[in-house]
């Protein structure tokens, strides 16, 4: 979670700077990759879609996490990241839903 919300951060406080020294408003995110290039070189996009997929995964462990041990609660079993009924429990929490997600969607 750490790494996730420095991540986060990092990305947030390097847009607000970039976009607040050359007094921009920003509404889509191509316009925000585009206001990074002279600070990260031709590489920006990539180093922007990288550093959101990290982001995204972050977010899924931490609420798949979160859903296991509400799940937990309500059986009154303790959470163990290493116990079957845990793994299973953060499992449908987060990566079955966001997989009908994309099925649905596609």
């Amino acid at each position: 979670m750490v790494i996730g919300w420095a991540i986060n951060s990092a990305m947030i406080i390097l847009a607000a700077a970039t976009f607040f020294k050359q007094n921009i408003a920003v509404d889509e995110l191509d316009q925000a990759q585009q206001l990074l290039v002279p600070l990260v070189g031709n590489n920006a996009g990539i180093i922007f879609a990288g550093a959101l997929l990290l982001a995204g995964i972050s977010s899924t462990i931490t609420s798949g996490i979160a859903g296991a041990s509400i799940f937990a609660g309500l059986y009154g079993e303790a959470y163990n990241h290493k116990d079957l009924h845990s793994k299973f429990r953060s499992l449908c929490c987060s990566f079955i839903p966001a997989l009908l997600i994309i099925i649905c969607r596609g």
